[in-house]
């Protein structure tokens, strides 16, 4: 096991054998955190959940839970954490040192700087607890010298290495960018789910999941399939219910034009099922990715759907730094109820299809489903409002946004455009759409805009923004 200190005092940072620890992930800082303050008398596992994924189901709150727990032992040591019969979670007596001591009871002095910067959010649970927990700890005497000279021996190495690393990660993605093609905006047809499952559960709610998925990207974008209609015609085929499967589906963007087929799968194996995703290059006639992953429930194949796409996105060319940037968990997201998942997608498809009355109540389906399904909310929310109850619409936007944390960014500044459309305001909406552009640049992020300045009276920069749509189709 090795031997690590955990620099709480300013900016959290975990030391190792002398190497700093990238601590990137506030739930990781917080878990230690609790932890390494609780010492030998450990914490619950029901404590943990309250303190750090207070909003999420019981299921998926465990399952970040050991996410965590194994992110320490990859960290710390297989021997770094123990989980007792319990469910009580104990840091091993070694495992990492503090910088600060550890008062047995609460003092009238605050140590503010007791993890300064850390913000976990939508915890307030755990705000609390670091409150106390500030007036629990006292800064070391020798803290403060040995944290200034560690960090001044990493920002010194930092600095030897940086033109390195900076020149090494710009070859890299050049030779990505060379070896696969993929420009910012190409869009991507998704063909209709491979399920061998015998299982509909499936068909629609991981091609739902994929796409909120794909939308985080910035880069990527998904081929409306609203255009499918048309090019079956031209190729005479029934418009109405032809699967689109993953060869047919090169054939459509052969077409139409569209460089970029993905195909997604999902089978059972001996060890539960397994979630797959290949990856044609429609122009080149080549498969340029052929990714899986195994998930041992239902509960986990979104997460397995989540672990197959960011590898698909790497393929695509996304470098590591935008894969952390522009990535939230699918199962937070969307849902990892497999069953609130394809409520949301069918009230989604009825909705287009103008069923409205069909749409809302699928969608209050899934929000039963899954108290903190954020999209579904949201959907509810567009819904009310489309239908001039100015109230009810309010109220879901509202319960969406309290679950902001599970909404992607993109999802998020959707809602917040239409909410700030529907309210009139006219000006907040236009930033909003820009944001949208800027972030997630598409023929149809740029169109939206444009047409949005048109109304604004804004010409000129309304043509601006539609030539640009235009650049990318």
């Amino acid at each position: 096991m090795a031997h690590c200190t955990f620099q709480t005092l300013g900016p959290a940072t975990l030391i190792r054998d002398g190497n700093v620890v990238s601590l990137d992930d506030p739930l990781l800082t917080a878990f230690l955190a609790v932890l390494a303050v609780a010492g030998a008398a450990g914490v619950p596992e029901t404590e943990l959940q309250l303190l750090l994924t207070p909003d999420a189901k019981r299921d998926a709150a465990r399952r970040e839970l050991s996410r965590l727990v194994a992110r320490v032992r990859e960290l710390l040591g297989a021997a770094s954490i123990e989980v007792r019969a319990d469910q009580r979670h104990v840091l091993a007596p070694k495992a990492v040192s503090l910088d600060v001591d550890v008062l047995a009871t609460e003092s009238d002095t605050t140590c503010n700087e007791f993890l300064r910067d850390l913000r976990v959010p939508d915890a307030p649970e755990f705000d609390e607890w670091l409150s106390a927990a500030r007036r629990r700890v006292r800064p070391r005497a020798d803290a403060a010298t040995r944290s200034v000279a560690v960090r001044g021996n990493t920002i010194r190495r930092g600095a030897a290495l940086a033109g390195v690393v900076a020149v090494l990660s710009v070859a890299a993605y050049l030779v990505e960018r060379r070896s696969v093609g993929f420009a910012t905006g190409d869009a991507i047809l998704v063909a209709d789910v491979a399920n061998r499952t015998g299982d509909t559960l499936f068909d629609q709610g991981m091609l739902t999941a994929a796409s909120v998925a794909l939308q985080q990207s910035g880069r990527a974008r998904l081929y409306s399939r609203a255009r499918l209609p048309a090019v079956y015609r031209l190729m005479k085929l029934p418009a109405n219910g032809t699967p689109l499967d993953y060869e047919l589906a090169q054939d459509v963007a052969e077409r139409d034009h569209v460089r970029w087929v993905l195909g997604l799968s999902i089978g059972r194996s001996t060890d539960g099922y397994r979630v797959g995703a290949r990856v044609t290059d429609v122009e080149r006639h080549a498969e340029i990715a052929d990714v899986s992953a195994a998930a041992s429930t239902k509960g986990d194949v979104i997460g397995a759907l989540d672990d197959v796409l960011l590898r698909v996105r790497r393929t695509l060319g996304e470098s590591r730094w935008a894969l952390r940037g522009r990535h939230s968990p699918l199962p937070l997201v969307t849902t990892a109820s497999l069953e609130a998942l394809r409520s949301y997608a069918e009230g989604s498809a009825a909705w287009s299809a103008l069923r409205f009355d069909h749409a809302q109540e699928l969608w209050l389906r899934a929000a039963d489903l899954d108290t903190g399904f954020a999209m579904a909310y949201g959907s509810l929310g567009d819904w009310y409002y489309y239908h001039h109850d100015r109230a009810k619409g309010e109220f879901y936007y509202e319960q969406a946004f309290k679950r902001s944390d599970r909404l992607s960014e993109w999802e998020r500044l959707r809602l917040l455009e239409n909410q700030a459309t529907y309210r009139g305001n006219t000006d907040s909406s236009l930033v909003l759409s820009q944001m949208i552009a800027e972030r997630f640049p598409s023929v149809t992020s740029w169109y939206n805009y444009g047409t949005d300045l048109m109304r604004a009276g804004r010409r000129a920069e309304a043509k601006a923004s539609l030539h640009r749509a235009l650049s990318f189709d």
